[in-house]
């Protein structure tokens, strides 16, 4: 259990964990276990939807879900003295959920729906096509993998089979926050616990082997994706990057902060404020436990993709050969540092945030201690880390827009971008990813 004490007010913030998540669907049924998480505000074998709606909210609380690669969470802020009426209502769907037939293809379609509209979003879609690429041979790949049709297919004999994999007592992290004494939360949660039912089978995978390092590329890739009457381009460069462990990992996180993660970084200024090709650049490590990625967009009208994609280039190659200056490391250093706390603001984002390292396989202070953690890195050590380990090289690069704007994009592969990239791809933006 992750539990911080908070006694200013009678409130708890309550959070039950469940470890796995949609890296545990099964091969062609991707979407699984979100669809599986959504019943548990679909009511149970007792309670319909709407009276165990009503039930929580006459409690004051509300249910919401997450749903991410390693995990699943549904969380509850609810008065304390309310606990002891609202662990029994978890408890009962979390243990007697009604799984449904007509309910659970409600929220397959509802999921899909939701999928088809975030690839509206052209932004979404290009970084949807680079996970895609740079997860190929990954875990990760599956959920990058997946399509509004399959989810449509799937169904409530696939729920109820996969519903004792996701909800199950090894599985569970409890991460509280509150006026609530430990002693009798624990008390509290005791019962849902026993409930829930023992894993069968093979152990549950560690966050190491759900999460893995991604494998460092051998070359250039570049990926065109084509969608009609686009005016700008979405412009992606990445590389696999450094998981936590790595001695070199902070001072590789903090020169890229200040590479391009402020919008006086050397990224911004080459590319918005020298050149005006696209309102904003930047660069950061994105990613889930050990499967981290340095990763790089803007976002310029369709005609300057080339020029933008040569000029990050450029900014990339510079700072693994020449490094970056003391003002830019000490810039991003201060940002860092004073952006910190607003991650820390209550005793409930804290709790989340330890929940999430311990989630992740990774250790605590990372979340907590970014400040001292950078505070005695020096810049020859960030640019010793840039050198090491930028890769220029071996990028993985997509650009989603029209194809008239495409178009020069592959004729930069002989002329500006020459030596960039070994392989290139083409793919409308609503091909089928297992074809491509």
């Amino acid at each position: 259990m992750i539990y911080l004490r908070a006694p200013q007010f009678p409130l708890t913030y309550l959070m039950l964990c469940f470890r796995g998540g949609s890296l545990l669907d099964p091969k062609g049924q991707e979407g699984l276990s979100v669809v599986c998480a959504r019943q548990l505000l679909n009511g149970t074998r007792a309670k319909g939807r709407d009276e165990l709606t009503e039930a929580i909210e006459r409690l004051g609380s509300e249910l919401s879900l997450v749903t991410q690669p390693h995990y699943l969470a549904v969380s509850a802020p609810a008065l304390t003295r309310a606990l002891p009426d609202l662990l029994p209502l978890l408890t009962e769907a979390l243990c007697e959920p009604a799984l449904d037939e007509e309910e659970i293809e409600r929220t397959a379609r509802t999921y899909a729906a939701e999928l088809e509209a975030t690839w509206d979003d052209d932004g979404y879609l290009a970084w949807q096509w680079l996970s895609r690429r740079l997860f190929r041979d990954h875990p990760l790949w599956r959920r990058a993998s997946m399509t509004p049709e399959g989810v449509r297919a799937l169904n409530a004999e696939m729920v109820r089979a996969h519903w004792a994999k996701l909800f199950h007592r090894d599985a569970l992290l409890t991460c509280a926050s509150g006026s609530v004494e430990r002693e009798a939360l624990e008390a509290l949660i005791s019962p849902l616990r026993e409930a829930l039912p023992q894993r069968e089978g093979h152990p549950l995978p560690s966050a190491r082997e759900l999460l893995p390092p991604l494998k460092p590329l051998e070359r250039g890739r570049l990926t065109l994706v084509s969608k009609e009457e686009r005016r700008q381009a979405h412009t992606l460069l990445a590389q696999p990057s450094l998981p936590y462990e790595h001695p070199d990992s902070w001072a590789f996180r903090l020169g890229v902060a200040a590479l391009g993660g402020t919008f006086s970084s050397p990224l911004m200024q080459e590319v918005r404020v020298k050149r005006g090709l696209s309102y904003g650049a930047s660069a950061s490590v994105r990613g889930e436990g050990a499967s981290a990625t340095l990763t790089l967009n803007a976002t310029p009208e369709g005609k300057d993709a080339t020029e933008t994609l040569k000029v990050m280039f450029d900014v990339l190659q510079e700072a693994k050969d020449k490094g970056l200056s003391e003002g830019d490391v000490a810039h991003a250093k201060s940002y860092l540092t004073n952006a910190h706390p607003f991650r820390l603001e209550t005793p409930a984002m804290r709790a989340a945030l330890i929940a999430r390292a311990e989630l992740q396989g990774v250790p605590v202070e990372h979340e907590l201690e970014t400040p001292r953690l950078i505070e005695g890195i020096s810049t020859e050590q960030v640019n010793e880390a840039l050198s090491r380990h930028l890769k220029p090289e071996a990028m993985e690069a997509v650009v989603l827009s029209a194809p008239e704007h495409l178009s020069s994009l592959k004729q930069a592969r002989t002329g500006s971008l020459k030596g960039r990239f070994e392989a290139l791809s083409e793919v409308r933006a609503d091909d089928d990813p297992e074809a491509c």
